[in-house]
Order: C-alpha cells, then sequence, then structure tokens
C-alpha cells in the first residue's frame, strides 16, 4: 500500500462526523430549530457524503490491487451494479410493493425479498474488492421510498440490529485493538491526532460559519457538534482495517479519539453556545407545578 491511500483514508476517517449523534444531541437541548443546530446539520450531511465517497474511492484503490486497470475494473463494475438497482431492482420493487404491501406492512415474503437483495448487493460490492457496508448503502437507496415501510422495517428490523448485531459490531472492533498502541510513542500518536482533529474540526466549523455571517458564539457551537463521533466512525475505522488500510494500533488511537471527541461534543457545544445559562429557571416566587402549564 503507497502513501496516498493511507492519507486519504485518514483525512476522511479524521472528516467524520456523527450526523446522527449531532441530530439527537441538538434534540435532548431543544436546539434543533436553532441558526447553529441548521447549519450544523446541514454541514455534516455534506461532509459525511463527500467522506463516504472518498472512503469508497481509497478502498477501490487499495482492492483494485493491479493499479488503474484494476481500479477501472472496479468502476465498470460498480456502475453496472448501480445501473441495475435504479434502472431494474428498483422498478421490480416498486411493482411488488404496490401489490403485495399496499399499507406499507410487509408480509414475510416481501421481507424475504428484501433481506436477499440487500445481502446479494454486498456480496457484489465485496467481490467487487469495496466494503459490504457500500453494497448494502445502495440497496438502500435504490428501494422505492415509502414512509411507511420504512417505519414497518425499522420496528421489525431494530430491535434484532440493536439487541444482536451492534452488540457484535462492537465485539468484533473490540478485538481489532491492542495495548501496543500505547506503548513507546504510541500515547503521544494519540494525542496527537486527538489534537490535530479537535483543533482542526472546531476551528474549521467555527471559520466557515463566521464566514458565513454568524455570530462567534454560535459559529464555536458549530464547531464543537462537527467533532462530534459515534458509530459512523467506527464503521469507518473498521472498513480501514479490514483493507489493511490501518493497522491495530492506529485503530485503537482512532477508536479511543472518536470516544473521546463524542464525549467533549455536548459540554464545548453549551460552553460555546451558552444554551444553559440561557434558559430561564423558575423563581421561588412562582414556582412551576408539574401538573399545571
Amino acid at each position: 500500500m503507497g502513501f496516498w491511500p493511507f492519507a486519504l483514508f485518514i483525512a476522511a476517517a479524521l472528516s467524520i462526523t456523527a450526523f446522527p449523534v449531532m441530530a439527537r444531541i441538538l434534540k435532548d437541548q431543544g436546539l434543533t430549530h436553532t441558526r447553529f443546530g441548521q447549519l450544523s446539520l446541514a454541514s455534516a450531511a455534506v461532509v459525511d457524503v463527500f467522506a463516504w465517497v472518498l472512503v469508497a474511492f481509497v478502498v477501490a484503490l487499495v482492492g483494485a490491487g493491479d493499479g488503474y486497470a484494476g481500479l477501472a475494473r472496479i468502476g465498470i463494475g460498480v456502475v453496472v451494479l448501480v445501473g441495475t438497482l435504479f434502472w431494474v431492482v428498483r422498478p421490480a420493487f416498486a411493482w411488488w410493493l404496490r401489490k403485495h404491501a399496499p399499507d406499507g406492512e410487509p408480509g414475510l415474503s416481501v421481507l424475504a425479498a428484501l433481506m436477499i437483495g440487500l445481502l446479494a448487493t454486498a456480496l457484489a460490492t465485496e467481490w467487487l474488492h469495496l466494503h459490504a457496508v457500500f453494497g448494502a448503502f445502495l440497496f438502500g437507496a435504490a428501494l422505492p421510498r415509502d414512509d411507511q415501510l420504512l417505519n414497518s422495517l425499522a420496528q421489525r428490523i431494530e430491535p434484532f440490529s440493536i439487541v444482536l448485531l451492534m452488540p457484535l459490531f462492537f465485539a468484533l472492533a473490540g478485538l481489532g485493538t491492542t495495548a501496543n498502541a500505547f506503548v513507546g510513542g504510541g500515547l503521544g500518536a494519540m494525542l496527537l491526532v486527538l489534537g490535530v482533529r479537535t483543533v482542526g474540526k472546531i476551528a474549521g466549523g467555527a471559520a466557515g460559519a463566521r464566514i458565513a455571517g454568524y455570530s462567534w458564539r454560535d459559529s464555536l457551537a458549530t464547531g464543537a457538534l462537527m467533532n462530534a463521533r459515534g458509530l459512523m466512525e467506527l464503521i469507518v475505522m473498521k472498513i480501514g482495517l479490514d483493507a489493511g488500510l490501518i493497522g491495530p494500533e492506529l485503530f485503537t488511537i482512532l477508536l479511543v479519539m472518536a470516544l473521546v471527541t463524542t464525549a467533549m461534543t455536548t459540554p464545548l457545544m453549551t460552553l460555546f453556545s451558552g444554551v444553559g445559562r440561557a434558559r430561564p429557571h423558575p423563581s421561588p416566587e412562582h414556582p412551576t407545578h408539574p401538573y399545571r402549564p
């Protein structure tokens, strides 16, 4: 593996923002509709799109094996797969769902077809020397949009995913860590990655918001929110580990960085935005009753 695939992957890994974590923080704080909250959500969505495209490109570059010819074959394969999904699979599923799940409640046959399509697309991208997660994403993007179907699938699949698949994923990620990451200069490398990642995200997010005309308080709060991590970062790191882009030592360092930056997001956002000081507290003269408006 050359220097540039590694460098591009590190750039993508350090630029990822956990959009679900950010959205949950803003929702819990009641800041979803604030100016800096909406800016942060929009910025995270755009940044993550470019970061995932970069990750896919780097994984394809490494998986090609024989230079630009291999990369071209992977590109052609992806184009054929995307064309098949959007021009063949999408209309077929749209017709079948209208016939067998008009109310958005899929039966066992429809659910089985969706799971088979998901696994088949993931297998196809794995065969193309991309990661299976890209196939799962493409299959979901190709399905016809139906909010009732989405809610029904979430109710059926989400408990199984949270109870079994997510702990299994974290267990596999934990097996990729090593204590050797903190031996010798490993601790210094971890502090360097943490510092570059935190300062770069906060300063970059704040600078962009400030240039757009936001106040310093809102700009710094935006930068703090852009520093959020979570499962998205862990998925990117696991892809890099599986593809051989990083080793167990760097994987461990990035994992610690993700946990620390996620933990500091809410305190830094509260500190910069002053939201805790902005909320009025009930005075002793006029206490609020729990059952009285």
